[in-house]
């Protein structure tokens, strides 16, 4: 192969060697045309040479040379790079560093262009996610090429840029495949960190940086309580960096992004604390968020942290408001962002577990329903999201008599799910005794003391010596196993997030 690409190397135009080093560097088997050519590319700046280059005729000297191949599918017009091009292109680049990190900085600047800045505003802009998943593989392979060479690239900030936003689409996405690309992200703000920069770069790395960290934050607040610590700390530098950020701009003078951005800090806080059953704490920094997007007349945000309130709402008890906040809160998000929008469906699943909390279960059932149902055909039954979902639903079945339901969507889950960094044995020892719960309501008491034996190890590293129905009774082992559940969005059912009645 290396024999063939020197060959026909040495034929090639300026144009169409260029071509082929920007496909090097992307996802080989699908290298949409319209990152050179048409409306995408059409808005790059002066730094890439797509405006006066020879386009056509270098991808004829390409494919006449059998370097590439086209391909017409599903009204999309790409490449694919042929053999083991790649390795060969991007080892060649490798001789030549200074040249190689040019064509890396132009590539970054085409993805760039070609991926919409995320809406940080108005929290959850639909209409970007199809654009954001259809150049996603380019951003990863990029990311993957960076590490791989030799000697390293030097990224700038234009790519942790590229990495915040997609960082922020894959969590609209409630996916966590964008971690190693933020961690790049991280990495390169830390290397940049000691250059010499301008005010305005300082000002962009203090931005970049806790959009990054952020993201980050995010993500690994589910990964047990060591995840959960690790959160709050990067949700510490970023509120400390929004400050920074804002320091000596007139509040007048503050951009909406800018502003949101600090809130939106605030509230990953006070979402971690609810987390911790810190419920009070929160409220204060919920509030601040509530008045900030009052006066900006951000009505999106406004309802989105509304529904996070209900945690402190329903957990006092205070079965008006929450009844009220609820149905006005899910009511503006089916109306303004779509039932379809991953917001609304959050919103919903939320809205669920605040009315299980004040004893609503009738209500919590059906919203946990259609939660579930939307998630398992989004993300699939693996993900994290769904399994807690559908466990929230197997609890609102027990505790309206459907046993044998709640029964097989226990069964289910434990069936199905795999142990992850999200889903953890925490999580599986809690649908365990769940299922020991309603095998034992059903009067199956020789199967449900098998369940409960398989969980004895366990339950003893974890609270002593556990007998079946000694020492502790099952609501205190219930609630033992809750307690363990590192966020909210895997569900909580005892302790403050249950009436007392049912858990």
């Amino acid at each position: 192969m290396t024999e063939a690409y020197d060959l026909a190397l040495g034929q090639l135009t300026a144009d169409a060697r260029l071509l082929l080093n920007y496909m090097a560097f992307l996802d080989p088997n699908h290298i949409q045309i319209e990152l050179f050519v048409g409306p995408v590319a059409g808005e790059a700046e002066a730094t890439t040479p797509q405006s006066n280059w020879q386009f056509d005729a270098a991808v004829e000297s390409l494919t006449e040379h059998h370097l590439i191949e086209r391909c017409l599918q599903d009204k999309s017009d790409s490449f694919r790079l042929l053999g083991d091009l790649q390795r060969c292109i991007l080892d060649d680049m490798d001789s030549d560093p200074g040249r190689r990190d040019q064509v890396f900085e132009e590539v970054v600047s085409i993805l760039r262009h070609a991926l919409p800045t995320v809406n940080i505003i108005d929290r959850s802009d639909a209409t970007q996610f199809p654009i954001f998943a259809k150049y996603l593989p380019h951003v990863f392979q990029v990311n993957k090429t960076l590490k791989d060479s030799h000697p390293p690239i030097k990224p700038g900030l234009l790519f942790v840029d590229v990495i915040a936003d997609v960082g922020f689409y894959c969590h609209t996405q409630d996916s966590s495949d964008a971690l190693p690309l933020l961690y790049t992200g991280e990495n390169i703000c830390n290397d940049i960190e000691s250059l010499t920069m301008v005010d305005k770069e300082r000002r962009d790395l203090v931005k970049l940086r806790a959009d990054v960290l952020s993201a980050i934050a995010v993500i690994v607040k589910p990964r047990g309580k060591k995840g959960r610590e690790k959160a709050m700390g990067y949700i510490d530098r970023v509120i400390a960096l929004r400050e920074e950020e804002l320091r000596g701009i007139p509040q007048k003078e503050r951009t909406g992004q800018q502003g949101t951005n600090y809130i939106r800090a605030l509230a990953d806080r006070a979402f971690t604390l609810c987390c911790e059953d810190r419920v009070d704490e929160a409220m204060s920094l919920y509030n601040k968020a509530i008045d900030y997007y009052s006066s900006v007349e951000n009505e999106t945000r406004i309802h989105h942290i509304r529904i996070q309130q209900l945690w402190y709402h329903s957990t006092k008890q205070d079965k008006e408001t929450t009844r009220r906040v609820a149905d006005e809160s899910l009511k503006f998000m089916i109306q303004n962002l779509g039932d379809e929008n991953p917001l609304t469906q959050q919103s919903r699943y939320r809205v669920a577990g605040a009315l299980f909390t004040i004893g609503d279960v009738d209500k919590a059932l059906p919203m946990h329903k259609q939660a579930f149902d939307w998630r398992l055909a989004k993300y699939g039954k693996l993900s994290y999201e769904t399994l807690g979902t559908q466990y929230c639903l197997a609890v609102c079945y027990q505790h309206t008599g459907e046993l044998g339901q709640a029964e097989e969507e226990l069964r289910e889950i434990l069936r199905d799910s795999e142990l992850t960094e999200e889903w953890r044995i925490q999580d599986v020892m809690r649908v365990k005794f769940r299922l020991y719960l309603v095998i034992k309501a059903q009067g199956k008491h020789g199967e449900a003391t098998h369940v409960f034996d398989e969980m004895k190890g366990y339950l003893t590293k974890r609270r002593g010596d556990v007998s079946e129905g000694d020492k502790w009774s099952d609501k205190d082992i219930m609630e033992l196993l809750d307690g363990d559940i590192v966020t909210l969005d895997h569900g909580r059912t005892c302790g403050i997030w249950s009436n007392g009645v049912y858990w």
